[in-house]
């Protein structure tokens, strides 16, 4: 076998920690679209597939370098219970690793490429082939975390959630999950999981006890002032925080041999999975140009996600939507983000 042949979109590592088998060789797993049921799937060949990003084995050896990175900060957090310092080297680690897991899968390629086909239709009125960046998506996907992602989520802050239920954490083939409470009940138009975002969730469950959630601390209060690790003793909680891993998965779910068929069967019927993964609008021109715009974005996850822990800021109870399409988190950021795309742009 040619060497880094077999290339994993979600690590070894991690799913290693939904591993209760003694030697980590196994793991539980459930096709949704099939609803296959296996108790004990062999871990080594799940999340992957030949030559994922690419034959020359440069995107591969990254995401190698930050793995190993960050698979030592993540076993300490499960062994001690306890997140590095904010913003501190592990923190920014394991924000990176968080970024580039939350686009190097099968479900975010294959949202790129809905997205070109789309706008193919909409330009062209068919699929030409024109958009088509599939073999470039690995190396853009580096370029876009590194360049314009990872500055402007320096601002979120996290905790870590402490599964303290009888049920457990479950994870999928796209474990990242990204959410907004507030424009969600605020019912804003379009997407609302931008990284920029006022009001960005993101979910990452790291073992069936364990989920690191990064969140806006200009919108939500987590827990009590300065708290960094947040109990749940509800069980309806747990299932609400399993079913973002439901709505946000490709087609697999991932646990350990606790979680029993009839536990994840019933709960993937409990919730709606989008029918597609980008959402393509053309608002042509009113005053008679041979001109349009064109607007595309992913669906977001929304489920009325309700956690007891979580409530919004003084400031952004008063935050009024008004006719903007896009709400923006933080200004400052923002304004980097423009610095930086115009140096790119000039380039």
């Amino acid at each position: 076998m040619p060497s880094k042949k077999n290339q994993h979109f979600v690590p070894r590592f991690y799913l290693k920690n939904f591993s209760n088998d003694k030697k980590k060789n196994f793991i539980g797993l459930f096709n949704i679209d099939s609803e296959v049921y296996i108790e004990n799937a062999k871990l080594k060949t799940q999340a992957s597939r030949d030559y994922f990003y690419g034959k020359d084995g440069k995107v591969e050896d990254l995401f190698g370098i930050i793995e190993n990175k960050v698979s030592p900060i993540i076993s300490d957090i499960i062994k001690e219970e306890e997140l590095p310092k904010f913003k501190s080297t592990e923190y920014q680690e394991l924000l990176l690793f968080t970024l580039f897991q939350s686009t190097r899968t099968e479900h975010y390629f294959e949202t790129h490429n809905e997205t070109f086909e789309k706008i193919d239709m909409v330009v062209y009125g068919e699929k030409t082939g024109n958009f088509n960046l599939e073999d470039e998506i690995p190396k853009l996907i580096v370029e876009q975390i590194y360049k314009f992602v990872l500055p402007v989520v320096k601002d979120l802050h996290y905790v870590l959630l402490k599964n303290g239920t009888n049920e457990e954490f479950i994870t999928s083939d796209h474990p990242v999950v990204k959410y907004n409470q507030f424009l969600e009940k605020r019912n804003a138009h379009g997407g609302i999981t931008g990284f920029l975002t006022k009001g960005l969730q993101i979910f990452l469950p790291i073992s069936p006890q364990l989920c690191i959630l990064y969140y806006d601390p200009f919108t939500y209060k987590v827990g009590k002032r300065k708290d960094q690790l947040i109990p749940i003793s509800n069980e309806e909680e747990i299932m609400a925080i399993n079913k973002l891993q439901i709505v946000n998965a490709n087609q697999i779910l991932y646990f350990s041999k606790n979680v029993n068929e009839l536990y994840i069967n019933e709960m993937t019927k409990e919730v709606n999975r989008h029918n597609e993964k980008a959402i393509v609008n053309e608002y042509k021109s009113m005053n008679g140009e041979n001109r349009s715009l064109i607007h595309s974005y992913s669906p977001s996850v929304k489920i009325n996600l309700s956690l007891s822990f979580i409530s919004e800021t003084r400031r952004a109870k008063r935050y009024k939507l008004g006719n903007k399409s896009v709400h923006i988190r933080n200004e400052k950021l923002f304004e980097e983000l423009r610095r930086l795309e115009e140096g790119y742009d000039e380039k």
